[in-house]
């Protein structure tokens, strides 16, 4: 199967960042207070904006509301934690989607003085639910994706190089937190969108290109399923 130069881009990201955080002791987490002078960027900056740009002309295709068959997974607020969505893409299977892209397979083991998940080379898809249709199941993902967590710039271009390459399968909703006022906010339990974005990459751009393509991404979607219509968007809205 043949790629354009934005899919190719997009499957460089995954494998830069799923290789990237399978070498990276878990306890490395950067802190507001510690270490943000010190912040490690993945990903460079032109491939950031190259994902997201081609994201972003998906997103704008698609209506405000956004109609989805069963099977569908519908995830909650991620808000920058890129290790608990490396394990819910774990725990439900969603490896399968990602497998292609890596460098060498992975899967998780968690310990019992550790909540996030450390790797290993066995036993890969070994918490699947044997329940899935790895090749027809969807993901919903109900919006804010970034602030607060240490990594929001990973899980939006992770999430977003998903899109690019599976738009059929991949969605992602608007929450309040993927606009300006919010990525602007200062925490103090956190770090906003902006603030690590500039940390990160030194000036604004892939963040002006992530406002752009937020602006695209849909307010809701229908779940279509044999017992009904199931409405789903994100508890916040935005001020504007």
């Amino acid at each position: 199967m043949s790629h354009n130069s934005s899919e190719v881009t997009a499957i460089k990201v995954i494998r830069q960042l799923t290789s990237y955080f399978i070498e990276r002791p878990v306890h490395c987490q950067w802190n507001k207070e510690k270490q943000i002078d010190q912040c490690e960027c993945v990903i460079e900056s032109k491939d950031a904006i190259v994902v997201i740009q081609a994201a972003e002309k998906v997103l704008a295709l698609e209506e405000n509301v956004v109609y989805i068959p069963v099977p569908v997974m519908v995830c909650g607020d991620i808000h920058g934690q890129f290790y608990d969505l490396l394990q819910l893409f774990h725990l439900t299977g969603g490896w399968r989607l990602l497998q292609n892209h890596f460098v060498r397979p992975a899967t998780f083991s968690i310990t019992s003085n550790c909540t996030l998940p450390l790797w290993q080379d066995n036993d890969l898809f070994k918490f699947a639910p044997p329940s899935f249709d790895f090749h027809e199941h969807h993901y919903l993902f109900l919006g804010d994706y970034v602030d607060r967590g240490s990594f929001s710039n990973e899980c939006i271009l992770l999430l977003m190089a998903l899109k690019v390459l599976y738009p059929k399968r991949i969605h992602l909703l608007r929450g309040n937190h993927e606009s300006r006022s919010m990525t602007t906010h200062i925490y103090d339990d956190g770090f906003s969108f902006q603030e690590e974005l500039i940390a990160k990459y030194g000036n604004s751009d892939v963040y002006e290109a992530c406002m752009q393509c937020f602006d695209e991404l849909p307010l809701s979607a229908i779940v279509q399923s044999p017992t009904g219509y199931w409405f789903c968007a994100h508890g916040g809205l935005g001020e504007h």
